[in-house]
């Protein structure tokens, strides 16, 4: 059956009387000659050669393989044969010497059988006509290279202030509700001040006199009983008088904390009795209508990320809501130990939604340079890379490309393309260089008709 193997393009209606012929006949045609192969066809066929245009390219193939698989037996007989000899008691070298003899002649027609074949199929494949092939093509479109930077920011307040007591004293009394709005200069804990109280009673008594005692001396100045030294005496006590008065009504004014300046208090941390000392935290105030998020960007992006700038924040409490923030301002210098610098974007909190400390997402788009942009589906990989197929001249040119970056199903290419260069986006596959094509429409998609049935 190996010679009938040989014979796979021959038209089926004549294989069953060829394969009696193959098994017995064909090795003698072969052995000797193409011309002698071709009539043991045509006889066994009942057909001739020109009436089979389509096999005539092959029969030179068919010969060959068959000369080969003629060689094969050869060598299977050779062998067989010289181990028979051997077997007989035939010396060594003569069994060898035989063996060579025999072999010299099939190896140079196995070269010759070779270089025939390879010409055969070149030629088949010289003369195979160039088909053209359906494809769907595309205009490029051009799009900016998008350079999309991603970090991880921290929220704090606009304004943000921890309240600690200017002196020690025992919390007589707590003035605000914990997470509640304060006024700016709303009292929130008063400490024991009975001791400042007197001070300030005691420092102006003292004042009142030193002011009795001036008047006296300015009423009989006039009179010479006064020196000019004792009347500026008057005025000197007169005034330290007054600045007594006043370090006590500022002593007084320590014992009663006050917000400084309007915003949301968080809990309290001190209780009625509790002895504080300036070490010890009141309370956290912060003025959270507005957010400051801060976040460290690549030192890729210095240069392009300027205050004014906008970026995209969401919250991980809240995932599906995006904030549009505009960047504040930017750090002065670059960390070295990360390579990144530290940015801060302003977002609104009319609502009151979030928090100082939340953790965010900032999302920042550079906009780049135009590239054509083609769908993914078009790219094709070979052995030199990447690359698309422009239709030029109605036939197909394979242009080398880069894949710079991936959006929504599109391949953002560094390439040399035309701004109305057509790059083929369907059939791309049965494509080969310089083959000639034919353009098609896409087809339109269908319509999902959906039946609706009546409520029961």
């Amino acid at each position: 059956m190996i010679f009938t193997q040989t014979l796979p393009r021959v038209q089926h209606h004549w294989r069953r009387p060829c394969e009696g012929l193959a098994r017995w006949r064909l090795p003698t045609a072969a052995k000797r000659g193409p011309e002698r192969f071709r009539r043991c066809l045509k006889v066994s066929g009942q057909m001739s050669i020109r009436r089979s245009a389509r096999i005539r390219l092959c029969h030179s193939a068919t010969y060959l393989k068959c000369r080969i698989a003629y060689s094969v037996l050869v060598l299977h007989d050779v062998v067989g044969t010289c181990l028979a000899e051997h077997l007989a008691g035939t010396p060594v070298r003569e069994t060898v010497h035989l063996a060579w003899r025999r072999l010299s002649s099939m190896r140079n027609l196995l070269l010759i059988a070779a270089a025939m074949l390879t010409a055969a199929c070149s030629g088949e494949a010289e003369q195979r006509p160039d088909r053209s092939v359906t494809v769907v093509a595309e205009p490029v479109n051009y799009l900016p290279d998008e350079t999309v930077v991603e970090a991880i920011g921290t929220a704090r307040a606009a304004r943000s202030a921890q309240i600690y007591p200017e002196v020690s004293g025992q919390v007589v009394a707590v003035r605000f509700r914990q997470g509640g709005f304060v006024k700016a200069g709303q009292v929130l804990v008063e400490l024991d001040s009975r001791r400042e109280r007197l001070a300030l009673r005691l420092a102006e008594v003292r004042v009142r006199e030193a002011e009795q005692l001036l008047a006296r001396y300015r009423r009989i100045e006039d009179t010479g009983a006064l020196s000019e030294s004792q009347i500026e005496a008057g005025e000197t006590a007169l005034a330290a008088a007054r600045i007594e008065r006043d370090q006590a009504a500022v002593a007084l004014a320590e014992r009663t904390i006050r917000a400084p300046f309007a915003g949301n208090v968080g809990l309290a941390e001190v209780d009625v009795g509790d002895r504080v000392t300036p070490e010890t935290l009141i309370a956290q105030l912060d003025q959270r209508a507005r957010l400051f998020v801060d976040f460290n960007a690549p030192e890729a992006v210095f240069r392009r990320l300027r205050p004014g700038e906008t970026v995209e924040v969401v919250a991980f409490s809240d995932p599906g809501q995006a904030i549009s923030g505009r960047i504040e301002a930017i750090d002065s210098s670059v960390e070295q130990e990360q390579r990144s610098f530290r940015a801060r974007t302003v977002i609104d909190n009319t609502g009151d939604r979030l928090r100082p400390g939340m953790s965010f997402s900032v999302r920042f788009v550079d906009s780049g340079v135009s590239r054509p942009a083609v769908p993914e589906a078009a790219v094709v990989w070979g052995g030199e890379g990447s690359s698309v197929f422009a239709v030029r001249d109605g036939k197909a040119v394979r242009v080398p490309v880069t894949i710079t970056s991936r959006r929504e199903g599109l391949a953002l290419l560094d390439a040399d393309l035309g701004a109305e260069a057509l790059v083929i986006v369907e059939g791309v596959q049965k494509v080969r260089e310089g083959q000639t094509v034919k353009l098609v429409r896409p087809p339109a998609p269908r319509e999902a008709k959906v039946k609706v049935s009546g409520a029961q």
